[in-house]
């Protein structure tokens, strides 16, 4: 019972990863949203405002939204001040009493919520759909949710500062060699045995992370997120593992006997000269503004004599994840 439950732990974290990067695909166009956050910021104030996900979330507070924010997911935990908005449910099953019962002005939602809008539609509640599936999409969702907002000046100043850090770290390992990387986002984690994982896919927000960062994935195929046999991540051979195992209740995580099990597991490149990373940072899995301190771990990762100077660009609260 302890082996089900640790996967269906890794399994559930591992669905909201994808559903929060990759369900967008049946999106409509950024550029109806951001017209349609144009009419939304003209027709009135939007002081009542619901986030559907994580990402949204951040977002929000990063364009100094937090006394707006009504009602929030149950996975809404950064910042810390998230956990003290109302609660309406999860991402796959918020309740739509509770959401009509705050009486909002606009609804931030991602793709796989259109049971939801269908819901909400009798009630002429405001509503965005955002794309986070990539890192262009994250950088149009400030800009749109700033638009319809009215925080378009902090909006720009964020996302300005988001693409010049990408344009300055892209200068730099656009030279160096790319070492190629494979990513986890799933597995079971108490086997002694690895033999089965799921891997970022070559398109989308890890493999372009990797690649800004002056990695190149390992995989190769058009899955977004593939499952690996032992025999593909032999295949594979990469260079650097990249294990992400959220660890959002903060408990103590052996870092060291995950790494020992990569190494009893494969004889690969990464095995044999222990270019095994385990990341448990809570924001790996969630693709909003704070892609940028990802990229940065992933750059000390693949080229550790890189230095960065300066803080963080993400106006953030303190943080323990």
């Amino acid at each position: 019972m302890k082996s089900k439950s640790s996967y269906l732990l890794k399994s559930v974290i591992t669905l909201i990863v994808i559903s929060s990067i990759f369900i967008s695909y049946w999106l409509n166009s950024n550029e109806s949203n951001q017209q349609q956050a144009a009419h939304i910021a003209t027709n009135q104030n939007q002081n009542r405002i619901i986030s559907l996900a994580p990402s949204i979330t951040e977002t929000l507070f990063a364009l100094d939204l937090i006394n707006q924010v009504v009602g929030v997911t149950r996975f809404c935990k950064y910042p810390p001040a998230a956990t003290s908005i109302t609660n309406v449910g999860g991402y796959s099953d918020p309740s739509f009493e509770t959401m009509v019962s705050l009486k909002p002005t606009l609804i931030l939602s991602l793709s796989g919520h259109n049971k939801v809008r269908q819901q909400l539609a009798p009630f002429n509640i405001h509503t965005l759909t955002l794309d986070n599936r990539s890192i262009e999409g994250i950088i149009k969702s400030i800009q749109t949710i700033g638009k319809a907002t009215q925080k378009e000046e902090i909006a720009t100043q964020l996302t300005n500062n988001l693409r010049r850090e990408i344009t300055t770290i892209t200068s730099t390992t656009d030279k160096l060699n790319n070492p190629s990387v494979l990513i986890t986002v799933g597995r079971q984690l108490d086997s002694k045995q690895i033999s089965e994982i799921i891997v970022a896919g070559h398109d989308g927000f890890y493999s372009e992370m990797i690649s800004i960062a002056g990695g190149k994935n390992a995989y190769k195929g058009d899955i977004a997120f593939p499952t690996l046999s032992g025999e593909g991540i032999i295949n594979l051979n990469p260079d650097i593992i990249i294990d992400i195992i959220p660890n959002p209740d903060h408990e103590q995580l052996d870092k060291s006997a995950i790494t020992q099990q990569w190494k009893a597991s494969y004889d690969i490149s990464a095995t044999r000269s222990g270019r095994i990373h385990v990341l448990d940072d809570n924001y790996m899995v969630i693709p909003g503004p704070r892609f940028i301190k990802i990229i940065r771990q992933l750059v000390k990762i693949f080229h550790p004599s890189m230095e960065f100077k300066g803080s963080s660009i993400i106006n953030s609260p303190p943080e323990s994840q």
